[in-house]
């Protein structure tokens, strides 16, 4: 299917994910903090829930590093067109340049149910909506501030062709 439609890095991915021998004996299902899982993580705590799964402070046993984790249930993969815009988008994620506005992607680890485990860089601070929600963003001069850093990422997107929908 992906060359049908032409995603040649969606064929790479789809390699990569279905010719790894080891899986975890963790799956995609609600994780609590203190848990280990694929053998070097350890969850500090649950950050938030969105459309394609949930998302962890995860802390690298090796390292001490905090790491973002979203964990991505199999069955979301069970429409071949729809895993494949996934992939697809998930090669262009592992593409990005560095950039002081942008969470970069680190590397992903495949789940028992067949999901996936995308980790990133890992930033202290809350998500914007606690900031808003909290007042942390009072004046004018905070708000620009925050404003122009999210555009300062988006335009590192847009010159590489990507459209942010959220």
């Amino acid at each position: 299917l992906a060359q049908h439609i032409g995603y040649q890095p969606a064929i790479d991915l789809i390699a990569r994910v279905e010719g790894m021998g080891h899986r975890s004996v963790v799956d995609s299902t609600e994780l609590t903090p203190g848990q280990v899982i694929i053998e070097d993580f350890r969850i500090v705590e649950r950050l938030g829930a969105g459309g394609f799964g949930i998302v962890y402070r995860v802390e690298a046993l090796n390292t001490g590093q905090h790491l973002a984790m979203k964990t991505i249930p199999g069955d979301r993969f069970e429409n071949p067109r729809e895993r494949v815009a996934f992939l697809n988008e998930l090669a262009s994620w592992i593409g990005l340049p560095s950039h002081p506005n942008l969470a970069p992607f680190r590397f992903f680890k495949t789940l028992s149910d067949r999901g996936l485990a995308l980790f990133a860089e890992f930033v202290e601070g809350g998500a914007l909506s606690g900031w808003i929600a909290h007042g942390r963003l009072s004046t004018l001069a905070d708000k620009l501030d925050v404003a122009i850093q999210v555009a300062h990422g988006l335009d590192a997107l847009h010159h590489l062709g990507w459209i942010h929908s959220d």
